[in-house]
């Protein structure tokens, strides 16, 4: 994948989840939020790449992009569950 291409990927990526943060979602949203499914299957097909020993480097800098974009998300949904917890007990 070209170098452009892999900076529109982590720029959507980041743009989905920015927007989605702004339209301020409830715990339960965050919880229940999950990337499109563009990007979805991006992921898929560089996890499959990486496992089969047949990634670039490029795309191996892509996927440590995403992951840490998705890193966030989990601590993120993480937090939202304790709040949503503490708010039902």
């Amino acid at each position: 994948m070209a170098p452009e291409t892999m900076l529109t990927l982590e720029a959507k990526a980041i743009s989905e989840v920015g927007q989605f943060f702004a339209s301020q979602p409830s715990l339960e949203q965050i919880i229940a939020f999950h990337a499109s499914p563009e990007l979805t299957e991006r992921v898929y097909t560089l996890i499959a790449a990486e496992k089969t020993g047949t990634a670039t480097d490029e795309e191996r800098r892509e996927l440590d992009k995403i992951d840490a974009i998705q890193h966030i998300i989990i601590r993120t949904k993480g937090e939202a569950l304790k709040k949503l917890k503490q708010k039902t007990a």
